[in-house]
């Protein structure tokens, strides 16, 4: 037992030398990452337990004890998780390196070890400069319970002689030993801390625009930044201990001993502004007292000063100016009067122009709505006299066939062309109330628009009319894909009309052609190689009944165009064609839309 105890005693002191040395000499790291600089402190303190390890005590062969318990249980409580794991994986490794019945416990105590240390950290990260000795030596206790329960590991005939033998010295040497070991390290942890923040404080200095300087209580330079020092015309170090009083400008001295005086004697804050003759120069002084002295902080305001003394000068100037500017308000003042006077003569006379103006825009409003019903009036008309013209043109039809039929041969030749001409006539005039009920719609049925597809529209078109006309070559060009915005019933009569009269007009071409496209701005177009027509005639092209061809050559009723017009302007757009005589027609349309799709 007494060689036990010295044995553990003497690697306790190896130890807390060692503990010594690395608080002189630990991996501080620099501006090193922090990453690298913990793994620095891994490797130290992984030396270290190897260092105490070749020192240790054998109580059986391959039973060892040292202090590398107290090694790693402060190294995670002061140097956090991945150090003391750095140096549990150094140390493990030399341990089972070393083999013997003990090595599970030895590895097991270092786990145990690393684990009750950083557990500790982290309850106690916040404040480890509070750690007390106390606190340190009942961290030793628990960490060495840690390492006694870690018996349980040895063989089973060793394992209770090593714990009598062991407890004794692990339970009194070892948590003195940690709480000495912890001493040292919280001494050390305390003035890195202080170290810290005397940096921290002499970066903010350095970094301020402001000059800075430090007195004690008897007047002598403690600390000046650098552009204080710049402030004085000297270096840093040059200033250092010297009285302040020799510093200074002769001419500045009782003015500036006067307030740092004041603020040392009240202990309060006190703030003046100096101007300094021979440079020109105007500075501000923050004096602040503390029982060692005082803190002076001062910059130049030499701009704000001029700009001070410039806004003065121009407050004047505007002063002045006011006085001229109000006997100028007087007189503006009096011939706005006369002129406010004119005005209101001129508002009245403008309010009667306005009530004149409301009273004529109420009767255009009334010849509009009369207009309305007007209009409405004659298309019921135009529609009622349409439908009722049908049932005697049908009867006319009807009765001239039936003539024909019954009198048969026994009519002469003049008779007969007389009976197809009434008959022809009927028809037509058939057509013509047909066109006019088309017209009638156009302007009357209710507009439901949505997104119309033209192209689909026209093969249907033309798909009808090669089932009249089965036996007729024509080329077609039709792009997929164009769209617009309108009511898909009228845009189909549109279609109908344009592309019906393309297919009429082209009758006499051996190679005829029909297209439909869309140019830039929502325009449509159908074009054709037909017969054409004189441009000077243009304007009748879209007037009901008006016709630019003979009934003999192209039959029709000369209402389909008027029906395009009436549709394409009830969608906001516009109509119109171009032609030539024998090199065919184009005609255009839009639906009032910015583009087509």
């Amino acid at each position: 037992m007494r060689e036990l105890i010295a044995a553990l005693a003497g690697n306790a002191g190896l130890l807390l030398a060692m503990a010594v040395l690395y608080d002189a000499l630990g991996f501080r790291g620099g501006r090193q990452p922090p990453i690298r600089r913990e793994l620095g402190n891994g490797f130290l303190l992984g030396t270290i337990g190897v260092a105490v390890m070749l020192f240790s005590f054998q109580l059986a062969p391959g039973v060892v004890f040292d202090t590398r318990s107290v090694v790693l249980s402060l190294g995670g409580l002061f140097f956090g998780a991945i150090p003391a794991l750095g140096a549990g994986v150094i140390t493990g490794t030399f341990r089972l390196a070393m083999g013997g019945p003990g090595t599970a416990m030895g590895v097991a105590v270092i786990l145990v070890s690393v684990a009750i240390g950083v557990a500790w950290r982290y309850v106690r990260r916040p404040r480890l400069e509070a750690l007390s000795l106390g606190e340190l030596y009942i961290f030793g206790i628990v960490v060495h319970l840690g390492m006694l329960a870690c018996t349980v590991f040895l063989p089973r005939a060793i394992r209770l002689t090593t714990l009598m033998t062991i407890v004794a010295p692990v339970l009194v040497i070892y948590p003195i030993v940690t709480a000495l070991g912890g001493w040292v390290l919280r001494s050390g942890h305390e003035r890195r801390l202080g170290d810290q923040a005397r940096k921290r404080v002499t970066e903010i200095l350095e970094s301020m625009t402001d000059g800075f300087i430090a007195l004690d209580r008897d007047w002598h330079v403690t600390y000046v930044n650098a552009n204080g020092a710049e402030l004085f015309g000297r270096k840093p170090a040059e200033l250092l201990g010297k009285r302040i009083w020799a510093e200074l400008p002769a001419d500045a001295v009782q003015h500036f001993r006067r307030h740092y005086e004041e603020a040392m004697r009240e202990g309060k804050p006190v703030f003046f502004e100096h101007y300094h003759a021979p440079w020109d120069r105007w500075f501000e002084n923050r004096v602040f007292p503390s029982p060692n002295g005082l803190s002076i902080f001062f910059h130049e305001i030499t701009d704000s000063k001029r700009a001070e003394e410039a806004a003065s000068r121009l407050n004047e100037a505007v002063a002045r100016q006011a006085k001229e500017l109000e006997a100028r308000v007087a007189e503006r003042t009096r011939e706005l009067e006369q002129r406010t006077a004119e005005a209101e003569r001129l508002n009245r006379a403008m309010l009667n122009l306005l009530e004149d103006l409301k009273a004529e825009q109420r009767h255009t409003r009334e010849i509009t709505r009369r207009l309305e019903i007007s209009n409405r009036e004659l298309e019921t008309f135009a529609y009622s006299v349409s439908h009722d013209l049908r049932a005697p043109l049908r009867a006319i039809d009807g009765f001239s066939e039936a003539l024909a039929e019954e009198l048969g041969s026994g009519l002469n030749e003049r008779q007969k062309d007389s009976l197809d001409r009434i008959r022809a006539a009927a028809q037509r005039m058939g057509g013509m109330i047909d066109d006019l009920l088309k017209l009638s719609r156009a302007t009357r049925v209710e507009m439901r628009r949505q997104r119309v597809d033209l192209s689909e529209l026209a093969h249907a078109v033309l798909d009808e009319l090669r089932e009249g006309d089965p036996g007729r070559p024509v080329e077609i060009e039709v792009p997929p894909g164009l769209t617009a915005e309108g009511d898909p019933q009228l845009l189909r009569l549109v279609l109908q009309n344009l592309i019906g009269n393309a297919w009429k007009f082209t009758a006499p071409r051996p190679r005829a052609r029909i297209e439909l496209g869309r140019l830039e701005g929502g325009i449509f177009y159908v074009r054709d190689n037909g017969v054409g027509f004189d441009m000077k005639y243009a304007d009748k092209l879209f007037g009901a009944f008006q016709r630019l061809h003979r009934q003999e050559e192209f039959p029709g009723t000369g209402i389909g165009l008027a029906t395009v017009q009436r549709i394409v302007l009830r969608h906001g757009g516009r109509v119109w064609a171009e032609a030539e005589p024998g090199r065919g027609a184009t005609f255009f349309f839009s639906l009032g839309e910015v583009g087509g799709g």
